[in-house]
């Protein structure tokens, strides 16, 4: 048997200004989360802070998973996963908590088996089509360029993240759309900006539809099923209901109401591979898409991957943009090939090696 022995968290403040959406700008930071055994082999992941809570988050880690797993055989993610759901009550574990642990326990589960991770969940592909996920720029003029650098890059499909300002968001897409082409896959986040105004997500909607949207994410508050519901009722775009659903209790309800094209559950932001497996099988089960989110700093970039490579009616890959923007504590990081698409590689693990001169260069704190 192999035992978990200690729990500990690197706090690594990165600031910055990017905005994603009508959001406040991000006070970008990260988590560097160890998991470690008693064959010294250790597990990792990193969580993402955007608004300073990157300390609470790893208290959260240390004070409430860290009793949870001492002593477990991390070989057993999912006996872990479900010892963390029964000793946790909804909304108890912040966000990124069970996410960040689960996916260093999986990532010790692959090392401990020589294997890289995405093969130990059943894989059905080895490489996915890539999508850039932008920033949310200055101007509706500034999209142009930026998306035209991206399909440069390689990109062979786009999503934009905007203000929330209906005539401003429209005209960005329009000068997006007139860059890229008419064939290029260009896809539209508005992050829940306008609230429970179904009329003026309509009005965007059927404006985007026209030139050729691919999909259209999170217009509404994240809790108006109705209003998505009703928004699918009336365009033909497919429309993607709220993205951060925070417990598996939650999808149910809006997938047999038929209140989205798709569900986003990404492993590092709520509930782990584990729990990201099991919304795929539950869209699955009601044949609607699951697209999870795969934004965020390497290592949790590198388990989403690997997670989607394992659900079949995945299409995309989501990468941040600028690349490069969040490439932070490892030395290798994933970038897209020639043809637009990612693959992980054949380390056993997570596949992405830990750059420790940087981890103890940009360490402000550790918790454990």
């Amino acid at each position: 048997m192999v035992a978990i022995t200690d729990v500990s968290c690197h706090v690594v403040p990165i600031g910055g200004e990017n905005r994603f959406g009508f959001k406040r700008k991000f006070e970008w930071g990260c988590l560097l989360v160890r998991v470690m055994t008693d064959e010294g082999v250790e597990g990792y992941s990193q969580p993402v802070s955007i608004h300073g809570e990157a300390r609470a988050v790893a208290h959260s880690i240390v004070g409430m998973m860290k009793p949870l797993l001492l002593g477990e055989d991390p070989r057993f993610p999912e006996r872990i996963w479900q010892k963390i759901r029964a000793n946790t009550m909804k909304g108890q574990a912040g966000r990124s908590t069970i996410g960040a642990v689960d996916i260093a326990v999986w990532d010790l589960c692959a090392k401990l088996a020589g294997q890289p991770l995405y093969r130990m969940l059943s894989p059905t592909r080895d490489k996915i089509r890539a999508y850039a996920s932008t920033i949310t720029l200055e101007t509706p003029e500034a999209y142009g360029p930026f998306c035209l650098g991206l399909k440069e890059e390689g990109f062979t499909a786009i999503k934009l993240h905007i203000w929330g300002d209906p005539k401003r968001d429209v005209e960005a897409y329009r000068v997006s759309r007139e860059a890229l082409g008419d064939d290029f896959e260009l896809m539209f986040d508005i992050d829940g900006a306008y609230g429970y105004n179904r009329q003026v997500a309509l009005w965007v909607g059927r404006a985007v539809q026209e030139m050729g949207c691919n999909w259209y994410e999170t217009p509404l508050a994240q809790d108006d099923m109705i209003g998505y519901r009703e928004l699918r009722e009336h365009l033909d775009v497919q429309v993607g209901g709220p993205d951060m659903l925070f417990d598996l209790d939650d999808f149910p309800a809006w997938l047999s109401n038929r209140a989205t094209d798709f569900v986003r559950p990404n492993a590092e932001m709520q509930f782990g591979i584990t729990g990201q497996r099991k919304v795929a099988a539950l869209a699955e089960l009601n044949h609607v898409r699951c697209e999870p989110h795969t934004f965020g700093f390497p290592l949790m970039q590198a388990a989403n991957l690997a997670g989607v490579l394992a659900i079949e009616s995945c299409t995309y890959w989501e990468c941040p943009a600028p690349v490069g923007m969040m490439d932070y504590l490892t030395s290798d990081v994933i970038r897209i090939d020639a043809d637009g698409n990612v693959a992980p590689n054949e380390v056993p693990g997570i596949g992405l090696e830990i750059d420790w001169d940087m981890v103890e260069k940009l360490t402000v704190e550790i918790i454990s």
